[in-house]
């Protein structure tokens, strides 16, 4: 639980880093209030930076921590993680993010672009340690740009959500064996009940 409340902490801080940035307020089970929301300050022009943003692409629903107006047209994606160094998975969840967010951009306008796909993170594991004792309110951040590697990841994370929608479709669950997938990056929710 510390660790979550870290992490809320933190995002909540990197919030900071960008005055007069916009929330979107919608709560994250009311999805189409959310794409409703998002899409308004989108397309009025009126932030420069949203707050959990909402996208939906194929299914897949995504709010992104920090989307930043570079230009009428060009935008970063920057999700924000507690941790000293971003890990393959944290750089997977960005190409998750960034697969549904660019779809779901290209829908509403061709013209919408993503020009940088980062992670806002802790500056080494003495700011790590500062957050999670509560010790102090300000830490030092870095800003990781990813976009050659989430680039290089979007094919095969549009065809896992490809993937997944045929699972979910199909009317059977699937045959999967216990393995190390149920344990990493996370543990599943289902071992011992519906996966034995």
């Amino acid at each position: 639980m510390q660790i979550f409340d870290a992490g809320t902490r933190f995002g909540e801080y990197a919030r900071t880093l960008y005055p007069g940035g916009v929330l979107v307020q919608a709560d994250w089970w009311n999805r189409e209030s959310a794409l409703e929301e998002t899409l308004e300050l989108l397309t009025s022009g009126s932030a420069c930076v949203l707050f959990e943003p909402a996208f939906l692409w194929k299914n897949t629903f995504v709010r992104c921590d920090i989307f930043e107006r570079n230009d009428a047209t060009n935008w970063s994606l920057w999700e924000v993680k507690a941790v000293a160094a971003p890990s393959a998975s944290h750089i997977f969840d960005l190409a998750v993010q960034s697969a549904v967010t660019m779809n779901h951009l290209e829908e509403i306008d061709p013209k919408y672009e993503i020009a940088v796909y980062g992670i806002i993170h802790l500056a080494g594991k003495t700011a790590v340690n500062a957050l999670l004792s509560c010790a102090v309110k300000e830490f030092d951040i870095n800003r990781s740009d990813f976009t050659e590697d989430t680039i290089r990841l979007l094919p095969e994370v549009e065809h896992m959500i490809d993937v997944a929608n045929d699972v979910v479709a199909d009317p059977n669950p699937p045959t999967i064996q216990v393995g190390k997938q149920c344990h990493k990056p996370y543990e599943c929710p289902y071992l011992g009940t519906v996966c034995k």
